[in-house]
């Protein structure tokens, strides 16, 4: 059993909002209010996790008997202290633009008797413990040493505490020799002073007592500072959405991995997918639980000290990592075609200018036309390991299984498998065996049921994928993502393409892998955000980028005739396509 600890519980308060008039009349859109608190939250999230937990905390008055109330219809075992004060409210202001207002009252005062009284309960709670997380602000009356005292108690009973505290709580806490101390870059700065930076921040709280210091940071990610070593953990991409709960996921991410016995790498891995769950969701302390959550690897890490080797930001990353990062939250990955090796540098600039993960694909018609996959596939992967941002590179549309050997044994991370030209028992047949040959490698596989269209396929205007047939060719053939065909359709230079939005809908319903949207080229821009926000998760597209690169060397040659110096208008081509995919990728991540 876990057990949280909450002296200063709160009722969340979370109003949705078209936007926010400072100076007028406001109508709120939706309402929702559920029981909060750190400890809470941390509760809400290992239970979620299928771990069993026991909340504990402070509780009085009418919002108290409301934070009891909500525990008790999400299933949340709590045992909270009553107290004569009436709990405290926050209220969270969430706009149309994902940007977030926080409003938090003070707490009620709490009397000695009746800390002595939670004191009692603790004791009796920590005989099962397996761990204790002890996190948020006190209300007034609770003395700032009491967290050192909380952390000391567990010690006794051989109880490994996770502290997240601030002020002169996060001071003293290090004293009750916690296992681990996590307060986020301002709270440490007001800890231990402005002077040192955050590792020397994290070491001071160490040496005062802590058995590791994590960090958090915000966009640039998480630190551990450790016995064993320092680690670092970012997440790919920015996420934007309420910030309320996230550091509790956080902190439960890493209390799991504590109880689990995980590597710390491991840890901040599940604690940095945990956070950015949290982001996503609108509601303060809410997540989708997901299942991939350690799936997340950190965009970095660093050995411990006296490894001479230096740190190296892993770039290259496979599909699946990628697909996790979107899988619960309302984003795509954009996929683009590689042709030459202009396409892979544009492509992956546009990335890190929208601080975005991307893929690169590599076709069989490219293979085709280059004459071999080596060249394309080592300069691609060369790229991708130079990239700031986290890259796949991935083989499209492979109809020969010698060619998909061939790509995995090169390195590359994902494939899709093209059997849809077979009839549909040879295409499961063939897919099944192609899958299983992939997962033993590790390598991630992406299948169709039939050919998508604009070649002669199902995507030709009326085809649709039935969710049924999909949800059993996923079955019998465990492929790890579905190309469906809802209305697009492949090469169409024309952006008028209809998509079938509740088609989409009733698909990620009844399929438990990612969706995936070839032939995007022809989508209007509004309907691909459509279609993410219904659950498509990887955005194929090719001919529209082509598009972008042809026009920008008609224009430079049309500019310049006499120009002969390849690099001066294959540039051109190359600064289009990179600052299309920027603007791609923003508009897959709703910015």
């Amino acid at each position: 059993m876990i057990v949280t600890v909450t002296l200063n519980a709160a009722l969340d308060v979370t109003y949705e909002v078209d936007g926010i008039d400072w100076d007028g009349v406001n109508r709120v859109r939706a309402v929702h209010r559920r029981a909060g608190g750190k400890g809470v939250n941390v509760a809400r999230v290992l239970a979620a996790l299928g771990q069993e937990v026991l909340a504990l905390g402070l509780a009085g008055g009418a919002t108290g008997e409301a934070v009891l109330a909500d525990l008790a219809a999400g299933g949340i075992p709590a045992a909270f202290t009553g107290i004569a004060g009436d709990s405290r409210a926050t209220l969270a202001v969430c706009g149309d633009d994902r940007r977030t207002t926080l409003f938090n009252e003070p707490g009620p005062e709490v009397t000695a008797q009746e800390l002595v009284r939670f004191m009692a309960g603790y004791e009796h709670a920590l005989e099962r413990a397996r761990a204790v997380v002890i996190s948020g602000s006190l209300p007034r009356g609770v003395p700032a040493g009491v967290y050192a005292t909380l952390a000391a108690t567990a010690a006794r009973h051989g109880v490994p505490a996770i502290v997240d505290a601030d002020g002169e709580t996060l001071r003293r806490a290090p004293s009750g020799r916690p296992a681990v101390i996590k307060p986020n870059a301002d709270e440490l700065a007001r800890a231990v002073g402005a002077g040192p930076g955050v590792a020397a921040g994290a070491e001071a709280l160490r040496g005062a007592g802590a058995g590791a210091v994590v960090v958090s940071m915000g966009a640039d990610g998480v630190l551990a500072v450790t016995e064993e070593g320092t680690w670092r953990a970012r997440m790919p991409y920015r996420v934007l959405g309420n910030p309320t709960g996230a550091g509790d996921a956080l902190v439960a991410g890493l209390t799991l991995g504590l109880v689990q016995g995980a590597p710390w790498p491991e840890r901040l891995r599940r604690a940095a997918a945990l956070g950015a769950a949290a982001v996503a969701a609108p509601v303060a302390g809410d997540f989708d639980a997901p299942s991939t959550p350690t799936s997340i690897p950190p965009s970095s890490s660093s050995p411990p000290p006296g490894n001479r080797a230096h740190p190296r930001q892993e770039t290259v990353m496979p599909l699946a990592g990628i697909a996790g990062i979107v899988r619960d939250a309302p984003l795509g990955v954009g996929a683009f075609n590689v042709i030459q090796l202009e396409h892979a540098e544009a492509i992956v600039a546009g990335a890190e200018a929208a601080e975005a993960p991307v893929v690169l694909q590599i076709s069989e018609n490219c293979v085709r036309y280059h004459g071999a996959l080596a060249p394309v596939a080592l300069a691609s992967l060369a790229v991708a390991r130079a990239a700031a941002v986290p890259v796949a590179v991935h083989l499209d549309h492979a109809t020969d299984r010698a060619l998909v050997e061939e790509a995995v044994h090169l390195g590359i991370g994902s494939v899709m498998y093209d059997a849809s030209a077979l009839d549909d028992a040879a295409n499961v047949a063939a897919t099944a065996e192609v899958t299983r040959w992939c997962h033993e490698r590790g390598v991630w596989v992406e299948a169709e049921l039939g050919e998508v269209g604009g070649k002669d396929g199902v995507h030709a205007p009326g085809a649709r994928t039935d969710p049924g047939d999909a949800a059993a060719y996923v079955a019998e053939t465990g492929v790890d993502a579905l190309a469906v065909a809802v209305g697009t359709s492949h090469a169409m230079t024309t952006k008028d393409a209809v998509l079938d939005l509740d088609l989409i809908a009733e698909l990620r319903a009844a399929v438990p892998v990612p969706l995936v949207l070839h032939g995007s080229s022809g989508v209007p821009d509004e309907t691909l955000r459509a279609a993410v926000g219904r659950g498509m998760k990887k955005i194929n597209i090719a001919t529209h980028l082509n598009k972008a690169f042809t026009q920008a060397v008609r224009d430079r040659l049309a500019a310049d005739p006499a120009v002969v110096d390849s690099r001066k208008y294959l540039k051109a081509g190359r600064d289009a396509v990179a600052g299309e995919v920027a603007r791609l990728l923003r508009l897959l991540n709703g910015r």
